[in-house]
């Protein structure tokens, strides 16, 4: 992937998480910016490992200056890259962020009710499932883990 093609934004982020994931490049495409004219924007799409049971991929991808790191069934946005200093902060919190979902310290839990989606996080593998006030009326708690350690659905 030619990071030329993205926005400065996005080959801020290219450059660093290319740093520490080198391999990652050639997961990695420069999709169209609806909003803007100044280049491309960045998505990453890792895959599943054999043994994981996600129903979606490790993806980052960088749109309106924020970073969306997601995978199973949850993303989390990072947003504060205002000034130079929380540049080089918030670019550290999303590598770390994404370096804890690969080494299975963060899980992404999920909530439903038959088929249907109705709620999801991200919290410490070690930690237990709380829904929000905001989750009503599931049947199921859905857990996963980037390789599958902590795989596990629990019925309500």
């Amino acid at each position: 992937m030619a990071t030329l093609e993205l926005n400065q934004f996005s080959r801020q982020i290219a450059d660093a998480l290319f740093k520490r994931f080198p391999d990652w490049r050639h997961y990695a495409r420069v999709d169209k910016n609806e909003n803007r004219d100044e280049g491309g924007i960045l998505y990453v799409e890792i895959p599943v490992p054999p043994e994981s049971n996600l129903n979606r991929p490790l993806y980052i991808l960088t749109a309106n200056e924020e970073v969306v790191v997601g995978f199973d069934s949850d993303h989390n946005h990072f947003e504060d890259f205002g000034e130079s200093d929380g540049n080089d902060s918030t670019i550290q919190q999303v590598l770390d962020f994404i370096l804890d979902i690969l080494e299975e310290r963060i899980v992404a839990v999920s909530w439903w009710a038959g088929s249907s989606l109705r709620g999801a996080t991200m919290i410490p593998s070690s930690s237990k499932p709380e829904p929000s006030e905001h989750i009503h009326s599931f049947d199921r708690v859905r857990i996963r883990s980037w390789k599958g350690t902590y795989d596990r659905d629990i019925s309500t």
